[in-house]
């Protein structure tokens, strides 16, 4: 049973991992506004993103609890929105 829903996490971690490195490079990059500064990362803070992805990827591998850790992973996008609301 520990095998199969280890299996069932991994296979879940490939396309959530891609639209959250997708999602959080889009917002850390500036979106759709302009770039006026020359700098690559115009709002790091988007890679907050992917910490969230990685804490739902290490909660799904240490417990084995797929109903806990796939909703994190591809709910990980989530967490800028509670950036901006305490920011």
């Amino acid at each position: 049973m520990k095998t199969r829903a280890r299996k069932i996490i991994l296979i879940n971690a490939v396309p959530s991992f891609l639209i959250a490195l997708l999602l959080s490079m889009f917002l850390a990059q500036g979106g759709i506004a302009e770039n006026y500064s020359g700098e690559t990362f115009v709002f790091p803070q988007a890679f907050i993103i992917l910490g969230t992805w990685f804490l739902g990827l290490v909660i799904g591998l240490l417990t084995q609890n797929i109903v806990l850790s796939v909703p994190i992973m591809y709910g990980s996008f989530v967490s800028i929105y509670v950036y901006f609301l305490f920011f």
